[in-house]
């Protein structure tokens, strides 16, 4: 029998104190395409010692934070790089952490007015010492306020626009729809077999012809207006996908475009999430072939891993995968 097993280690830049320990009662690590920030909760005993001492007394808020889970005989993996945000002084201790994206937050920019603000020059101009994938996207006039954090623009891009960023260990990465991460050399393509290595199954099978759909379509001209154009133009009670066409110089052109994704992504469509055990270990951003011998309809088909939600305790080590687009091989 394979045992769970973890290994936290927290370094104080202050104190140049680095405390490891390999015993909690419950870690939790919610990763996600979707989502800017990557969490992290570890809630340890208060009998964790450290040289005698509560290790509370050792960690502090902005603390550097490793987490490996893993089982005996297995490679050990890193779940979670990053930041302490806070640390209970209750009992048991509750440590909450945010990955590389917390150190963005930090980052405040001065006033500033972009005449047309290119995403890979102004990623360059601040994030200079990360390494970045981002596409070329023009987002026009830009007015950024006194004291305004990094990570806020991002909220703002990713509020307007169909691109979203996060980090995927230390690389940041800026993604439109059909511009995913898995065109990286280190993504890679994980079975998950229905009803074998899975449990908790909680997948819906949309047939298209069942399928809502609105498509908007954006693009910033040469002379910097903004236009737009939506496909069909009422979305009561439909999911809405927004498309950022950088060669679009006319509403006519946008039109054209959004016909054409309707008809693309109204297909046949899953959603849903699953657990299963800690192994084969996924990352977000990786690609999931889904098998079903029971349910031909999702059998066999390929999609992006929006999210891995890792649980470590008392009920053992899983990993809630979370898809995201199908992808059509």
């Amino acid at each position: 029998m394979f045992l769970p097993k973890c290994y936290i280690e927290i370094y104080n830049p202050d104190t140049k104190t680095t405390v490891r320990f390999d015993y909690v009662n419950e870690i939790e690590v919610v990763t996600s395409t979707q989502n800017f920030t990557d969490t992290a909760r570890v809630t340890v005993p208060r009998k964790v010692k450290f040289v005698g001492q509560s290790i509370s007394n050792f960690i502090k808020r902005n603390n550097t934070i490793s987490i490996t889970t893993g089982y005996d005989g297995y490679t050990q993996r890193n779940i979670f790089k990053g930041y302490i945000k806070s640390v209970s002084t209750g009992t048991p201790i509750v440590i909450e952490c945010e990955n590389e994206a917390w150190k963005i937050k930090q980052i405040k920019l001065p006033a500033k007015h972009y005449p047309k603000l290119m995403l890979s020059a102004f990623i360059k101009e601040w994030m200079p010492n990360y390494v970045c994938n981002v596409p070329e996207v023009n987002f026009g006039e830009v007015r950024i306020a006194l004291d305004t954090p990094l990570s806020k623009i991002f909220d703002y891009f990713m509020s307007n626009y169909p691109i979203k960023f996060y980090f995927r260990g230390d690389e940041f990465f800026g993604t439109l729809p059909g511009t995913m991460a898995f065109r990286k050399e280190d993504v890679k393509t994980v079975k998950f077999d229905i009803g074998w290595n899975t449990t908790q199954e909680n997948l819906t099978y949309t047939l298209a012809d069942d399928v809502k759909l609105q498509v908007v379509a954006k693009a910033i001209t040469k002379g910097n207006t903004k236009i737009e154009y939506k496909w069909p133009a009422d979305n009561a009670d439909c999911e809405v996908r927004t498309f950022l066409v950088p060669s679009a110089q006319t509403v006519g052109e946008l039109e054209i475009y959004a016909k054409d994704m309707a008809k693309k992504f109204k297909i046949d469509k899953m959603e849903g999430s699953f657990v299963w055990l800690g192994e084969p270990f996924v990352r977000k951003a990786d690609l999931g072939k889904l098998y079903d011998e029971n349910n031909k309809d999702q059998d066999n088909k390929l999609f992006i891993v929006d999210g891995v939600t890792y649980s470590f305790g008392q009920s053992g080590y899983k990993q809630t995968i979370t898809l995201g687009a199908q992808i059509h091989e």
